[in-house]
């Protein structure tokens, strides 16, 4: 199965941190701040993947109930 990735900006490309991880790494195209709850952000790239796959992304530690500055 073929995953397709199209950069919208070249510093957001997913990163796969060692050969033991589940997924990849995933950063945002620009400095915004997190409030707890749901935020809508911008990661920079665009995916196109078969029918039968899909992804998930999921908040790092307690990013996500805390609130934090990203980059």
């Amino acid at each position: 199965m073929e995953v397709k990735i199209k950069l919208i900006n070249p510093k957001c490309m997913p990163v796969r941190m060692s050969t033991q991880a589940a997924g990849y790494d995933v950063f945002t195209s620009k400095r915004q701040y997190m409030r707890k709850g749901r935020n809508l952000v911008p990661l920079g790239f665009a995916l196109e993947m078969p029918p039968n796959m899909w992804a998930e992304i999921r908040p790092r530690s307690s990013f996500s109930l805390h609130g934090f500055l990203s980059r």
